[in-house]
């Protein structure tokens, strides 16, 4: 629904003021957004083994996460968590 926020209000007769938010993190700081993508990782598992995109014993629930997070911290990566748009307005 994020993209379709702006002309639904339109569509009402509103102008809508819109906000984007994203977690990012990093080795050094939050490790949040890692737990985020990983988390989506492991649930959407069933999905990818489907169609063919990993093996069966590719991701191993157990340390999954943990695998993520040294990963991230020996490439020293940012990782850019899900994004979240809001909208609101007031009546004129």
């Amino acid at each position: 629904m994020g993209q379709g926020l702006y002309p639904a209000f339109v569509r009402a007769g509103l102008a809508p003021l819109m906000g984007l938010r994203a977690l990012i993190g990093g080795p050094m700081g939050d490790l949040r957004p890692v737990d985020l993508i990983s988390g989506l990782g492991m649930t959407m598992a069933p999905v990818m083994k489907a169609h063919g995109l990993i093996g069966p014993d590719e991701i191993d629930a157990a340390s999954y996460q943990e695998r993520m997070r040294e990963e991230v911290g020996r490439l020293g990566s940012v990782v850019i968590g899900r994004f979240e748009i809001g909208a609101w307005s007031r009546l004129p």
